[in-house]
């Protein structure tokens, strides 16, 4: 009895007693946890710092298991040993007689150490430690040796201070882009790029895998800068997503060609043109929000809003395939389309009405050149963000100081190389030809037109009709308003295209407030107070947007539930401009026609009636005609 009392160890209440000495060695378990001391000793490969485990128990003579702390150590003084914690920890405390996990990082110089377990007892010194032969492998990519551990890439550095070694991956606190550089299959470094494309990585915080580039990418992209589409994807419209699309979505051509027509007439029968004034700053804050959608809406949501505002830059807004294959070279292309198709069906309108006098009587006072005037100011910001972007060059950082041009939409292609030329050429061509002289003439046409009678400036009087559409609503002393938030749109593209987004802004805020001020400091632009009563709020919406989403990242709130708030404000307003429209072309439609059924009534209708009081209404009816003649023209001026 006395000596169970001293030398029994039990396992568990229900199990029978064993006799056993003090802990003598270690034994280690297998994949059920169950001891196994016949086992050998574990072969651990790792690299340096990364965490590995090893199953024990403390045994006694018999290969009883009993509770003892297990001691572990190196007999290199280069090698130091640290728990799962990443602290200093050469014991473990065995609080049952049970298998447990043993988590240790080795950080040594040497490519192989020998980690020793022993069990803390009178038997320690006798040489009953179990060696463990540890391999240290390489630094993984994005990893390098410094000393006896693996940290950081210096480069990566500047943009994380975190990579865990134990799943190889590093944080990616700002948009940066990685891709590993090899030669002959040899690790060379890495290439970088400070800033991912929108909506091409995943947003930060986040973690990735250096070695794997493509583990970056969000919305199933790949390649350099996830330019391209991962193998059997296509590039779609509405976004920068990648999407598995086929040729039978060529058959969108009819609703596309379709909807450009509905367009058209939807701007000619309601006279939603510039020369009426109501949709000018409509389609600027459109622009503006628009160009600037990576900073307003970080993740890109697509909803009714959304695809609002895009309609609004004649934009599609929603994700559709085209055709199979299709990438973002092909699709930077395809945005020249649409605009050139519909200024070419109101081009066809107007040569059609001024050799047919059957169309022209048709079309009456509705002249299809406020139309066009219009699409071609729907078309302006798209026209000039596709430009920016075939002009959009950046750098890639090699490992040997030295950096290389690439297109930014697509980082497989050479900058001015290849089949980048032609596009880049192309956007040149709009640039010359198209763009700046549109704007041009925008700014200082007023100025222009008072020199028409010099030679050089005669060309000017053909224009006057297409120009008199942007300048009817405005003040004779304001008519460069137009140009002036061309311009202006102009700037805030490209500070947003090479500034960040803090800067752009400081800038969207400080342009929108001052607009505001000059609108009501020159006694009014437009020569309805309505209407600059309409653009104070379009611009004054603009630049609270900004100040509320600056602060909105300085505190890292949702900045997209304040643009939503925004766009949802003009969105209501836009509602009401059509109600207005709609509702003026049905008060002036009904008007006509009982102008014209007295015009048609006739001669002798009165004539067979008696009395003054039966002529009355033709003597109304012969003043109401005179007035809508003398008034006719004043609508179309």
């Amino acid at each position: 009895m006395l000596l169970n009392e001293i030398s029994t160890h039990t396992t568990d209440v229900s199990t029978t007693p064993n006799i056993s000495s003090d802990a003598f060695r270690i034994c280690f378990c297998d994949r059920n946890m169950q001891p196994d001391c016949s086992l050998q000793s574990p072969q651990i490969t790792v690299r340096r710092g990364e965490l590995f485990t090893i199953n024990a128990v403390a045994a006694g003579q018999g290969n009883f298991t009993v509770q003892s702390t297990i001691q572990a150590n190196f007999p290199s003084s280069n090698t130091d040993i640290m728990n799962g914690e990443s602290e200093t920890c050469q014991s473990r405390s065995q609080e049952s007689d049970t298998c447990v996990e043993l988590n240790y990082r080795v950080f040594s110089i040497e490519s192989s150490v020998l980690l020793r377990l022993y069990p803390d007892g009178p038997c320690r010194d006798v040489g009953t430690e179990q060696p463990i032969h540890v391999t240290l492998l390489p630094c993984p990519i994005g990893f390098e040796q410094v000393g006896s551990r693996c940290i950081c890439e210096q480069r990566l550095m500047q943009f994380t201070s975190e990579c865990n070694i134990d799943n190889l991956t590093v944080e990616r606190r700002s948009n940066f882009w990685v891709r590993p550089l090899f030669d002959n299959r040899t690790y060379t470094g890495l290439i970088l790029h400070s800033q991912c494309p929108f909506d091409y990585c995943i947003m930060p915080p986040s973690y990735i895998d250096p070695s794997n580039s493509d583990s970056q990418c969000d919305f199933n992209r790949s390649g350099i800068l996830c330019g391209s589409c991962e193998p059997e994807l296509s590039a779609v419209f509405g976004s920068f997503h990648c999407l598995q699309c086929s040729n039978a979505y060529l058959a969108l051509l009819v609703p596309f060609a379709l909807a450009g027509i509905a367009l058209v007439l939807l701007l000619f029968l309601l006279q939603l043109t510039v020369s009426i004034g109501t949709v000018n700053s409509l389609i600027f804050y459109a622009n503006i929000v628009a160009g600037n959608k990576a900073i307003f809406l970080t993740y890109g949501d697509t909803n009714l809003l959304t695809v609002f505002i895009a309609w609004l830059n004649l934009d599609l807004g929603i994700e559709t395939c085209f055709y199979d294959g299709m990438d973002t070279y092909a699709r930077t292309w395809l945005q020249f389309v649409f605009p050139l198709y519909v200024w070419t069906l109101v081009g066809l309108l107007i040569l059609v009405s001024r050799y047919s006098q059957k169309i022209a009587t048709i079309l009456g006072k509705h002249h299809p050149v406020p139309v066009l005037a219009t699409l071609f100011l729907l078309s302006y910001a798209k026209i000039l963000r596709t430009i920016i972007t075939a002009f959009s060059a950046t750098f890639l950082d090699y490992p040997d100081g030295s950096n290389k041009a690439v297109w930014l939409y697509d980082g497989n292609i050479e900058y001015f190389q290849g089949k980048h030329i032609p596009l880049f050429l192309a956007a040149l061509i709009a640039l010359l030809v198209l763009f700046l002289p549109y704007t041009f003439l925008l700014l200082f046409g007023q100025w222009l037109q008072a020199y028409s009678e010099w030679r050089v400036l005669s060309w000017i009087n053909k224009l006057k009709p297409f120009m008199d559409a942007y300048h009817g609503p405005y003040k004779n002393k304001m008519r460069f308003w137009t140009g002036l938030l061309l311009l202006l749109r102009c700037a805030l593209l490209l500070v947003n295209s090479v500034g960040d987004s803090n800067v752009s802004l400081l800038a969207i805020a400080t342009i929108m407030f001052s607009l505001t001020v000059m609108v009501w400091l020159t006694g009014k632009v437009y020569k309805n107070w309505y209407l600059d009563a309409l653009e104070s709020f379009f611009v004054l919406n603009i630049g609270i947007l900004a100040v509320a989403t600056y602060h909105t990242k300085i505190v890292s709130g949702n900045q997209n539930v304040l643009t939503y708030i925004s766009m949802g404000t003009v969105f209501v307003a836009f509602l009401g401009i059509l109600l207005f429209h709609v509702y003026i072309q049905v008060k002036d439609t009904n008007f006509c026609i009982k102008i014209r059924n007295c015009r048609n009534r006739p001669a002798d209708e009165n004539e067979n009636k008696q009395g003054p009081v039966e002529a009355q209404p033709q003597i109304i009816c012969n003043v109401t005609t005179t007035f809508i003649e003398l008034r006719e023209p004043m609508l179309d001026h």
